[in-house]
C-alpha cells in the first residue's frame, strides 16, 4: 500500500509505500489504514483529488 503524489505540473512522487499483506486479511482493515494514509495527507495540507485501489491478492 502507499501513495503516489503528483505535482501540478504531473511530477509523481512516492510516499509510504509498504506491504500491508500481512496486516490487512479484510476491507475493513485496509480502509482503516486508507483513512490513516488520508488523515496524514490532511495534516500535510495536500489536497487529495482522488483514490485509486489496487488489489494484488489471489482469489
Amino acid at each position: 500500500m502507499g501513495t503516489v503524489l503528483v505535482t501540478s505540473d504531473g511530477q509523481p512522487f512516492a510516499w509510504q509505500a509498504k506491504d500491508i499483506s500481512c496486516e490487512c486479511a479484510t476491507t475493513t482493515e485496509v480502509m482503516s489504514k486508507t483513512e490513516g494514509m488520508i488523515s496524514e495527507i490532511n495534516k500535510m495540507k495536500i489536497t487529495l483529488l482522488a483514490i485509486k485501489k489496487t488489489s494484488n491478492s489471489i482469489s
